[in-house]
């Protein structure tokens, strides 16, 4: 989708100012139309690599809410990345949220870690995912959250035992912590919040490509 073509979709003025309230200047005293056309004026600002890439992270690694960083990662990747033109409504994304993060918890029932190692116990592969198991329950160990900082001590464990993020989740959801504690799922007006303080409705996204363990 056109960065155009989405800017003239976005549904309210106060979503307009909350997009425009990065990089357009004045825009508290913008009409909606004067609005859209200092969007699109200062496009490459929002379509720059590294603004994208530190919203991004903000987002997903660095909030202090894991309720954000696990809504916006399964909205943003698991669900727009899948659209066909990377969009959906807003009632419809919140449902499709909901669905995936059942996905992960039905799946975490029905596997075990040895499955996830190819069904080989002996393997390396089986002994990285047990180790990063025990490493993950002793992070949840005595409370309901994952800071930032043990969030991306996380992710740079998983990168160095070539553990994918879905894997990451299958083992937290084995632990009765995803996508929150009891498993228990996020609900529409949780989501509805957390999309209110993120560019809104039909945002095309892009993201890293997803990487998965082959046996």
């Amino acid at each position: 989708m056109l960065f155009d073509d989405t800017v003239a979709k976005i549904r309210t003025l106060s979503d307009m100012r909350r997009i425009a309230g990065a990089h357009v200047v004045d825009h508290r005293q913008l009409s909606d139309e004067e609005l859209k056309s200092g969007i699109i004026r200062v496009k490459p600002q929002y379509l720059h690599r590294e603004t994208v890439q530190t919203a991004l992270e903000a987002l997903l690694i660095r909030d202090v809410s894991k309720d954000v960083r696990v809504i916006v990662r399964a909205l943003l990747i698991d669900v727009l990345l899948d659209q066909y033109d990377f969009s959906a409504p807003f009632a419809e994304s919140e449902e499709k949220v909901i669905a995936f993060e059942q996905s992960i918890v039905d799946r975490s029932n029905e596997i075990e870690l040895e499955e996830l190692a190819c069904g080989d116990s002996s393997s390396r592969r089986f002994r990285d995912l047990s180790m990063y198991h025990f490493v993950l329950s002793v992070a949840w160990e005595h409370h309901d959250s994952v800071s930032p900082d043990e969030a991306n001590l996380l992710r740079r464990l998983r990168d160095q035992l070539r553990i994918n993020e879905r894997d990451h989740r299958l083992l937290e959801a084995k632990l009765g912590k995803y996508p929150k504690p009891e498993n228990e799922l996020h609900t529409r007006s949780e989501i509805a919040d957390i999309k209110e303080e993120t560019p809104g409705g039909r945002t095309p996204v892009s993201g890293p490509p997803r990487r998965r363990y082959r046996c």
